[in-house]
């Protein structure tokens, strides 16, 4: 019997009561891809193998088997050489979200149906986010014309590229045919390459080049005017090439927003008034009004943030989340009761955090642990999921005002409801650092012992025994495991280096402790810096680092240490 290929559509509609027929043996499931048949295949025809497989593919589906599912599909596309049997390969394979079986069923899908633009996306889309620009490279060069969807795609994955991709995709881009240097998408990621690898001049003639065969296109324009508003520093060049776009296109709401943007260093009075022009002309759109209200509120423009924020509450007074920002305007503007106000209205969510941060800010500093504690459980009792950062909040208060026991106390009670809260069982060590650091270590190994993979907990416990026991060999040991695992973290090459320090082995110290200030040039890595320099004879450096820190982190402890330790040379 041969019947001509109809859709699995179609097919899934004969299947009811039907179960799929399993591969007797695992080899044999894992061999469902092989072409190898002794059927005569007609393409764009289906045969009695066929339809089995067919038919057992959605039964596999259907019953959540995706595997075996997308395995037939696509050993039928391939013997068959039906190209919608691939896609639906394709489809599975996505879903299941196995790239090997994506690129798989896509490289077929394209090899049957080689006008159709989708597979050839998704394979470009799958070696972009996989990271093989030289294959997504590969398969753009073999496109002679590449469309809007396409440059889309491209420029979407652009900011993940290093210099030399980025260098190696324009050069593919700036030599295809005539017909796509004419085209305005590719003119612009031409454009924004460029302007990302900082050469703003090149990517501004590549923008007027755009602007030659379109002399209004608003994002050239806008791009135009970033570059020379930025990167270039010329807030009032770029707001005069934009005038001619914003009267042209009076509803770019991106346009409005770098106006805005320019005139609030160069005309903050203009400011309000095109603020409201926006939001009216985009009907009240509650994420421009957001959006506005929050840039009106980094610029210190209060009275029409507010204004803004308000309108927010009203459109949706179950929106918790605005009163932050009620409560910033009141903080800027020195009314502390009113701020506090708002900020108790903030029921849940990473507001929430900020929230009870800023009410930290403003309360007496002398406010009991006792009612800090009733102000933490009030917030937990809403949002129970984030016990966790809200504890740590209220101990990094106490600790800032030297409460090391009054910090430990409150996490203790919130460790009584979550006892393997490990950020708060390393709170609590920290607390416990310059009150008892035998109590510091016990806590960090228990920190450790409930993740022992940890490569943070590695290093906190091996610098911390570095400065508290005796067990170099042990400590030195957890802090290359840590580098072993994060070869990047500043903390962990500074304690790198501070143990070849300790073991007086100055210039390797060096080579740790230099690459760690530049990474991050914190107080406590600065010291180290110091330390090192003095070791090696490089006085004069090591003093110039300190007169720096001294104006950099005056009160710090590590600055003053590091000055006392190298004034006693």
């Amino acid at each position: 019997m041969r019947s001509t290929l109809f859709s699995a559509a179609t097919l899934s509609l004969l299947l009811a009561g039907c179960a799929p027929t399993k591969p007797d043996t695992p080899s044999e499931q894992a061999n469902t891809n092989s072409i190898e048949s002794t059927t005569i295949y007609t393409p764009g025809e289906l045969n009695e193998e066929s339809l089995l497989d067919l038919i057992s593919a959605e039964l596999y589906g259907q019953n959540r088997e995706f595997a075996q599912s997308q395995a037939l599909f696509y050993k039928q596309a391939q013997l068959s050489q039906d190209p919608q049997l691939a896609e639906r390969a394709t489809r599975i394979a996505q879903f299941m979200r196995d790239a090997e079986l994506v690129e798989q069923s896509a490289i077929l899908w394209q090899s049957l149906d080689p006008e159709k633009a989708l597979p050839f996306q998704i394979l470009l889309n799958l070696y972009f986010q996989e990271a093989k620009v030289d294959q997504a490279l590969e398969i753009l060069a073999s496109h002679s014309e590449l469309t809007a969807e396409t440059y889309g795609l491209i420029e979407s994955h652009r900011a993940s590229l290093t210099p030399e991709e980025l260098k190696a995709l324009f050069d593919l881009l700036s030599h295809l045919g005539p017909e796509q240097q004419q085209k305005l998408p590719n003119i612009l990621l031409q454009a924004r390459i460029q302007r990302t690898l900082q050469q703003p001049n090149k990517a501004i003639e590549l923008l007027d080049q755009g602007l030659a065969i379109d002399s209004n296109n608003a994002d050239l324009i806008l791009d135009k005017a970033r570059i020379i508003g930025i990167d270039l520093d010329d807030a009032s060049q770029a707001l005069r090439v934009m005038q001619p776009a914003l009267e042209e296109h009076g509803d770019h709401r991106e346009l409005q927003a770098f106006q805005i943007r320019l005139l609030l260093e160069e005309s903050p009075d203009q400011v309000p008034s095109l603020v409201e022009s926006a939001i009216s002309r985009s009907k009240e759109d509650p994420q421009l009004i957001y959006y506005y209200a929050l840039l009106l509120l980094d610029n210190e423009l209060l009275d029409p943030a507010e204004r803004w924020i308000d309108r927010l509450i009203a459109m949706d007074p179950d929106n918790s989340d605005t009163y932050l920002y009620k409560g910033a305007i009141e903080q800027q503007r020195g009314n502390t009761e009113a701020a506090l106000n708002a900020y108790s209205k903030v029921r849940s969510g990473d507001n929430l955090l900020n929230a009870f941060a800023r009410t930290l800010e403003l309360i007496n500093p002398e406010t009991s642990g006792k009612e800090l504690e009733d102000r933490l459980n009030t917030l937990v009792k809403q949002d129970p999921e984030r016990i966790e950062p809200l504890t740590r909040i209220a101990a990094e208060w106490l600790l800032d005002q030297q409460r090391h026991q009054e910090a430990i106390d409150l996490i203790d009670e919130q460790l009584k409801i979550i006892p393997q809260a490990n950020s708060l069982i390393y709170a609590k060590a920290i607390a416990f650092e310059s009150i008892d650091p035998v109590q510091m270590l016990k806590n960090l190994e228990l920190a450790l012992s409930l993740d022992e993979e940890n490569p943070s907990l590695k290093n906190a416990l091996g610098y911390s025994m570095l400065l508290y026991s005796d067990d170099f060999e042990s400590a030195f040991n957890l802090i290359k495991e840590a580098y072993q695992a994060t070869p990047d973290d500043p903390a962990v090459i500074d304690s790198m280096g501070w143990a070849f320090y300790l073991s007086q082995n100055y210039d390797e110290a060096l080579t740790y402790i230099e690459k760690a200030f530049k990474a991050f040039p914190d107080p406590e890595v600065a010291k180290h810096y110091i330390q090192v320099l003095a070791k090696l004879d490089r006085i004069d450096e090591a003093r110039t680092l300190l007169d720096t820190l001294l104006q950099d982190h005056p009160e710090n402890r590590h600055t003053l240490e590091a000055e006392q330790w190298l004034n006693s040379l």
